[in-house]
């Protein structure tokens, strides 16, 4: 009996650890989709960024 419930044990910290991975993943891929809107979004913001900076990548003498 000790044996069955050690291995349902590790089955079920096997399972949570599976979805606590997978939760991540999902945050890493909407974080690296849309780096700032995503976020804002959760907590009710909109990003209020000029979409094309009038310096993008240019040099500024």
């Amino acid at each position: 009996m000790a044996r069955l419930l050690a291995i349902l044990a590790r089955v079920a910290l096997a399972v949570a650890d599976f979805f606590r991975r997978e939760k991540a993943r999902r945050r890493v891929d909407a974080v690296r989709s849309d780096p700032a809107g995503q976020w804002l979004r959760k907590f009710g913001g909109t990003d209020k960024r000029n979409a094309t900076p009038h310096d993008a990548g240019g040099h500024s003498d």
